[in-house]
């Protein structure tokens, strides 16, 4: 089934998830690496980071929109109201750190260095702007921790669903 259901989500919105889970989890992979790093393999780093990175800002903008197009599983009426709340809210924190990540990224490279795509397209600002760059530098790194906590909080409740509450949370994303 491609589209959600108040039951259960299509498998459109599985492989958004999951594709970009695995995707931002190897971000961080490589980013914790690049950084200590010496000499030219930090520089082929840091082009898949870039790249990478400006994939999944196409794909968060398509999950985002296809998101609005569909309605949402419901949680169990047996789930405290504080939880919904606190599952939406993570879930709206969790999209709109997903943007602040990938659009910042992208523009700290784009005033400094340039994003080559995979090095078939090439997105540079005609004017290097290290001010600029510096700025969005702050926002990308403040957002990376808070993305963390964020992804965290998130799988520890998914896991907590699943193995102390016994419900059906994590099995309508898996299956």
């Amino acid at each position: 089934m491609l589209k959600n259901t108040h039951e259960t989500y299509g498998w459109l919105a599985k492989v958004f998830h999951w594709v970009m889970a695995l995707a931002i989890i190897g971000m961080f992979g490589v980013a914790y690496v690049m950084m200590d790093m010496e000499g030219p393999e930090k520089f082929v780093l840091y082009g898949i980071h870039k790249s990478v990175g400006a994939t999944l800002l196409v794909l968060v903008v398509m999950r985002f929109l296809w998101r609005l197009a569909n309605v949402q599983p419901t949680l169990s009426e047996s789930v405290p109201v504080w939880q919904r709340f606190g599952a939406h809210a993570n879930i709206l924190l969790l999209y709109a750190l997903m943007f602040t990540m990938t659009i910042s990224g992208f523009l700290m490279s784009y005033y400094t260095w340039g994003v080559n795509w995979f090095g078939l397209v090439n997105f540079a600002a005609p004017v290097k702007n290290n001010e600029l760059g510096d700025i969005f530098k702050e926002i990308h790194e403040i957002a990376s921790y808070l993305l963390i906590a964020s992804v965290s909080l998130h799988v520890i409740a998914a896991l907590y669903h699943h193995f102390f509450l016994k419900d059906n949370v994590l099995r309508r994303m898996w299956r």
